[in-house]
């Protein structure tokens, strides 16, 4: 769940302990958020409303944006280095692709 679900899951592990449930000496509860998810619009996803992203694909989705990102940086890095009539290495394709995927 994203990291908003947390305080929720904290008084869920302390009911559970409360009850005999676990024993947080032999067993460990953690919630493992995962941030927040945006829709097109930039508004925050809300499941309760019907908005729902699969992890998977939203896992997914995240090396071609950062691609897209970086290509769009790399593009604007050349331009101003051409308008100070300065050189620019840019990032090769398999570098782009590479942290793409290490970003993503």
């Amino acid at each position: 769940t994203d990291v908003g679900q947390e305080p929720h899951f904290m008084m869920l592990f302390a009911a559970a302990k409360d009850v005999g449930y676990f024993s947080p000496q032999k067993q460990r509860c953690d919630h493992v958020g995962f941030g927040l998810v945006f829709g097109p619009d930039g508004k925050k996803l809300k499941t309760r409303e019907g908005d729902t992203i699969r992890l998977a694909d939203l896992l997914d989705e995240a090396p071609k944006r950062s691609y897209e990102e970086s290509v769009r940086r790399e593009e604007e890095k050349a331009a101003l280095a051409a308008q100070r009539g300065e050189t620019y290495e840019r990032l090769t394709e398999q570098e782009l692709r590479q942290n793409a995927n290490v970003i993503g």
